[in-house]
């Protein structure tokens, strides 16, 4: 896929890490069911997607790396 692509495709999940951690935020301290329900979910959320972000950036910054540009 094209490099643009990729990077709205990498926007899109840092924006999804930020919802995740802003929902973990708003409920803090859970005191239903429901609650502690909804923090187990976005915080697994937030971790899987966190890593993914993390792998995609450098893979994107190994892709624009100066070393690349020496290699025959």
């Amino acid at each position: 896929m094209g490099g643009s692509y990729r990077k709205v495709e990498l926007a899109r999940m840092e924006a999804d890490v930020a919802y995740f951690q802003a929902r973990l935020e708003l409920i803090g301290e859970p005191s239903t069911a429901n609650q502690n329900a909804q923090r187990k979910a976005f915080k697994h959320l937030y971790k899987k997607l966190s890593s993914q972000v993390a792998v995609e950036k450098q893979v994107h910054a190994k892709a624009f790396s100066v070393e690349g540009l020496f290699d025959g």
